[in-house]
C-alpha cells in the first residue's frame, strides 16, 4: 500500500503494478491530483529498479519524512515520472480502514494473508457499508435509501459516488443486506442491471459481473 495515493500494488512475474486506486477523498490535502492509475506499472524508485514488493517496500521505508519519491511508470507503452513526498503518518486523513485478503497464497489467517490502509477520511461514513464484489461499488443505507458511498477506480459504467441504487436485475432494492443477498446469487460472468437515481433521474447500468480474486472486509475502526 503506498498510503499517501491510496494505491494498492500486486506483484506478478516479477513486475509490479498497480492493483487499485481508492477515491481522491482518501488522500490527504496536497496529494489528491496526483497521477497513478490501475495496472499502472512500477518500474523504479528514486532510480533504484524494482524487482519486488519486497524491494519496493525496502527502499520506501529508508526515506526519510518529506523526502520526495520519485516512481518511474509505464502505462500503456508510455513512460512517466510520479513525484510525491513521503508523509509523516500523523498528517494521514483520520478514517476508516478496509481489509483486503488475497487468496493467492497459503499464509496467514485462514490461508490468506491480510493487509488493512486507510479507507476514508469521511468520519462515520463507513458505518453498515458493504462492498459489491468485482463492482468497484461500497454501498450503505442513508435516510432508508441504499446509497453509493464509495466508488473505487476499478470499472466505470456511470454510476457514481452519491447515486441511490433503486434496482437489481428488476428487483427492487429496499436494504443494503437484500441488495448483498441477491448480488451474490447472480454468478461470474452474468450481466447485472443495477437500476439507480442520479441528478434526479432514473438510469440503468448494465455490465457482467467479474471473479471476485479475494475478498473485501471493512472494519469499524480509525486509522492510527
Amino acid at each position: 500500500m503506498i498510503n499517501e495515493l491510496g494505491v494498492v500494488l500486486t506483484e506478478k512475474d516479477e513486475k509490479i503494478s498497480v492493483l487499485m486506486v481508492m477515491p481522491e477523498d482518501s488522500r490527504p490535502e496536497g496529494y489528491k491530483k496526483i497521477d497513478i492509475k490501475k495496472e499502472d506499472e512500477i518500474l523504479m524508485i528514486n532510480k533504484k529498479w524494482i524487482k519486488s514488493l519486497k524491494s519496493f517496500e525496502e527502499i520506501y521505508n529508508n526515506l526519510d519524512i518529506d523526502e520526495l519519491v520519485r516512481m518511474s511508470v509505464r502505462r500503456d507503452g508510455e513512460l512517466m515520472i510520479v513525484e510525491f513526498k513521503k508523509i509523516d503518518p500523523e498528517k494521514m486523513p483520520k478514517g476508516r480502514k478496509m481489509l483486503i485478503r488475497s487468496t493467492d497464497t497459503g499464509e496467514g489467517e485462514g490461508g490468506m494473508i491480510t493487509k488493512s490502509f486507510a479507507f476514508s477520511s469521511d468520519e462515520g461514513a463507513m458505518e453498515g457499508v458493504e462492498p459489491l464484489m468485482g463492482s468497484g461499488l461500497i454501498v450503505g443505507e442513508s435516510d432508508k435509501k441504499v446509497i453509493v458511498k464509495m466508488k473505487m477506480a476499478e470499472r466505470d459504467f456511470g454510476i457514481k459516488k452519491g447515486d441511490e441504487i433503486i434496482s437489481i436485475n428488476g428487483q427492487k432494492v429496499i436494504s443494503v443486506a437484500q441488495l448483498v443477498k441477491e448480488y451474490g446469487k447472480i454468478k461470474t460472468g452474468e450481466k447485472v442491471e443495477l437500476g439507480y437515481k442520479s441528478g434526479g433521474k432514473e438510469l440503468t447500468a448494465s455490465f457482467e459481473k467479474e471473479e471476485a480474486k479475494g475478498g473485501i472486509r471493512l472494519i469499524n475502526k480509525k486509522h492510527e
